[in-house]
């Protein structure tokens, strides 16, 4: 077998990432089309908030019940194939829904429903098995380029889809604008199938590995992933504080929505500048975060990071009660919301980064995906609690109560595990020479 130049392994390697990023961007922006355009037609048709409402709701639940079978799945099957699978379909499912919707119009919610049920869970099922193979696509010292990258063209079609949905929902048909999401999926599997998986096989870790469960049932997979806390440094500090962040940062946008248009009377044109804040702010962090190789203490960066978040919140309430100039205003929240985007990249991409590239490549898919569905899971519940207080607490006070309570989080952790955590994770990457 012919080596490689140096050269030639960079060039190798910028293609993989420049796939994988493309990849990511059209997926992330297909996945956001549908998902706005099925919210408005169901929304639509039924005139019924509660069945809006389950539709967002959905999907974390899935991601919870399904967490055991995703990750068992990304553990024990290639995982090129299980992604390509998933999208194949994926394909199959789109078209079978247009049928649906189009035959049987009575019965939209029930397809609909179906169709986002299976769409969470295929994408979760690929995005787990594309997280366990990350450190195949490049090597080590690029894992954490590649993460911010994804992460910024992630931010990137965070901004586009909304605006690209918006206007597709106007101008074509229902139908049409599924068949166009569906030739977009086209592409993304092809580009799925253009990257080499098994590029830079991650090296066996010298430390023990926590042992397979003897069967696929779900409490043998709980106490797998009870044993994994114990065994890999950060992970129990990132299953912690993920989900309390979702909790506390689940309502941002409704309080935001709240603030803007009800309490302060300003244009859903200004509701959409604060929206792209955070967007054009996560797409900044991504990049910085990309030009970093690795970060020696991610769990001390993760926790500045959270009592960084507590400024932006904290600041837009005090804003809203203090200025009464509605341009002073606005411009302040945007701003606000750009410095929330940076903070949140540089406070999840580092330490997922370092989870990556320590955890062996054969228990990945059941760890992340145990992560993901309980992080998953507290959002609605975030919303649902945000939504009972705006009945009696005002919007701007919601989001300096968010800010302190994320102050007190984020301090009480670091006390109680993050501190100890951090010197584990820093001896880690010293042994892994990460």
């Amino acid at each position: 077998m012919q080596l490689l130049t140096e050269h030639q392994i960079k060039r190798f390697v910028k293609r993989q990432i420049a796939i994988a990023v493309t990849s990511d961007f059209l997926s992330v922006t297909a996945g956001s089309i549908f998902s706005f355009a099925i919210g408005l037609h169901v929304l639509k048709d039924t005139n019924s908030i509660l069945a809006f409402g389950s539709l967002q709701m959905v999907g974390p639940v899935m991601a919870l019940l399904f967490s055991s079978l995703i990750g068992q799945i990304a553990d024990t099957y290639s995982h090129k194939h299980i992604i390509i699978s998933a999208e194949l379909i994926n394909l199959v499912m789109y078209g079978v829904y247009i049928v649906l919707v189009n035959q049987f119009p009575r019965h939209l919610y029930l397809w609909t429903i179906l169709i986002v049920i299976w769409t969470n869970v295929s994408s979760r099922i690929s995005g787990v098995a594309y997280q366990a193979s990350v450190v195949s696509l490049v090597p080590t010292k690029d894992v954490q380029r590649l993460s911010g990258l994804e992460q910024a063209s992630v931010s990137l079609a965070g901004i586009i889809a909304p605006v690209l949905g918006g206007i597709l929902y106007a101008v074509v048909s229902f139908h049409m604008l599924v068949l166009i999401i569906l030739i977009e999926s086209l592409v993304v599997l092809s580009a799925t199938m253009a990257l080499n998986f098994h590029a830079f096989q991650q090296v066996p870790s010298k430390v023990a590995v926590v042992e397979e469960p003897s069967n696929q049932k779900s409490i043998r997979y709980w106490q797998f992933i009870r044993q994994a806390l114990t065994q890999y440094p950060g992970l129990k500090f990132l299953t912690i504080f993920s989900p309390i962040v979702n909790f506390i940062l689940s309502g941002l946008e409704l309080l935001l929505s709240v603030l803007i248009i009800k309490d302060l009377h300003l244009s859903a044109t200004a509701l959409g500048l604060s929206s792209a804040g955070i967007g054009i702010g996560s797409l900044i962090g991504g990049l910085l975060v990309a030009r970093h190789s690795n970060f020696k203490a991610p769990i001390k960066l993760t926790s500045l990071m959270g009592l960084a978040c507590c400024i932006p919140l904290i600041s837009i309430g005090s804003a809203s009660i203090v200025i009464r100039q509605a341009t002073v205003l606005l411009t302040t929240v945007v701003l606000m919301n750009v410095i929330f985007g940076i903070v949140i990249m540089f406070a999840n991409v580092p330490l997922t980064a370092y989870l990556v590239q320590s955890i062996p490549q054969n228990a990945q898919g059941r760890v992340f995906s145990a992560i993901s569905g309980i992080t998953q899971v507290f959002s609605p519940l975030g919303i649902l609690i945000y939504t009972g207080l705006l009945n009696a607490i005002p919007a701007s006070q919601l989001l300096i109560m968010a800010g302190s309570l994320m102050l007190i989080a984020t301090i009480l952790l670091w006390l109680t595990i993050g501190r100890s955590q951090n010197q584990q994770v820093i001896q880690k990457i010293h042994e892994l020479n990460l």
